[in-house]
């Protein structure tokens, strides 16, 4: 029995499922009018928010982990 295609459609729901995050967080940023940028690295898409005190960088990755650093004065 070729199990593939439901394998591929269970990759491919997991994948839209990470990329609804990363839309989630990105459309709430916009909302509050906080500026940011992406960049891609590593295996990840990076959300890079720049404040006047810290810095943060957001990673979303396709397994569908985030990682999250920031940077400034604690």
């Amino acid at each position: 029995m070729d199990r593939s295609p439901k394998r591929h459609s269970r990759v491919i729901l997991k994948v839209m499922n990470n990329l609804e995050q990363l839309l989630e967080f990105v459309t709430r940023l916009q909302d509050s009018k906080v500026h940011f940028r992406l960049d891609c690295v590593r295996d990840a898409i990076m959300v890079i928010v720049p404040t006047p005190s810290k810095y943060y960088e957001i990673e979303f990755f396709a397994d569908g982990h985030i990682e999250s650093q920031t940077f400034g004065p604690s």
